[in-house]
């Protein structure tokens, strides 16, 4: 990491920590919303950056976390703390299961089958009301934001947010070397896959 991220980093890092202080809940939200799509984004360079696999329906699976995740404490009245575990175990669950047949599947039939899972998540949610309420959504839903005195409900999501993706981009998995060699086994074989499925059919006689 060059000196140049570094300041970048610590620049983030302290606008994180005094946008409560300061900012409004508009930003709050956004600040939020930014760290969720961040720590979704890293599961996708896992997949995409590291496993060299090409992947269309990841929000799927993020929107399965969410909702599992919400409607157990909607319904059954779990705290966020127990909530966000199980629904994560179901997300994995369910991934392993379509992802057996699916991965394999090489190139651009990789990226049509993810495409269409995405698709098929995004009619279920919408179709199915009585579970998910449609487009509406449902309310209620707890918020894991730790107690600190003197804050609004907002900065304390905020905090737990970005510790949570901060983690995420630390930890041992994402900052593995498996994939990145350019040389390695796991790639060549990726890149060869890749272009045999692109490649023009051409007839032998």
């Amino acid at each position: 990491m060059t000196r140049r991220d570094l300041i970048l980093l610590g620049a983030v890092a302290a606008a994180i920590l005094v946008a409560p202080v300061f900012a409004s809940g508009y930003v709050l939200g956004i600040l939020v919303t930014t760290g969720l799509y961040g720590i979704a984004t890293i599961g996708l360079v896992l997949l995409v950056g590291l496993a060299k696999q090409v992947s269309l329906g990841h929000a799927a699976f993020y929107g399965l976390g969410a909702y599992v995740s919400g409607l157990l404490g909607t319904r059954l009245g779990l705290h966020p703390l127990v909530t966000i575990p199980l629904a994560a175990a179901a997300a994995g669950a369910v991934a392993y299961l379509v992802g057996r047949p699916v991965l394999r599947l090489r190139g651009h039939y990789l990226a049509m089958a993810t495409l269409g899972l995405g698709v098929v998540f995004q009619v279920i949610l919408n179709e199915w009301v009585d579970v998910s309420r449609g487009p509406s959504g449902f309310s209620g839903i707890a918020s894991i934001a730790v107690p600190i005195p003197g804050m609004t409900r907002d900065g304390r999501t905020l905090y737990v947010i970005w510790a949570v993706g901060s983690a995420t981009a630390r930890s041992p998995l994402s900052s593995s070397a498996s994939g990145r060699r350019p040389g390695s086994s796991a790639c060549s074989r990726s890149r060869r896959h890749t272009r045999a499925s692109l490649a023009p059919c051409t007839r032998t006689t």
